[in-house]
């Protein structure tokens, strides 16, 4: 994230990362954020005109699957 030549002042970006945090944790904590799907879109980027790239982001049904899929990743190293 560029934050130089931006038209926007400490306070406001401070304020708009603040938002984004909140956003995010609230999300974290529905039904959506626990499946993984319709993540808030980010004011700071908004603001700045920043295009975010989309990201894969694979969720696991339990921590037995997280450690089936590091070990495939890995060579079964832990």
């Amino acid at each position: 994230m560029r934050i130089s030549n931006s038209k926007l002042t400490t306070d406001q970006t401070i304020l708009a990362l603040i938002a984004d945090n909140t956003r995010a944790l609230a999300w974290l904590n529905s039904a959506d954020g626990a499946k993984g799907v319709n993540r808030p879109k980010s004011l700071i980027a908004a603001l700045l005109d920043e295009q975010t790239e989309e990201r894969d982001i694979e969720t696991f049904e339990s921590g037995q699957d997280f450690d089936d899929e590091w070990r495939r990743r890995t060579g079964g190293e832990k």
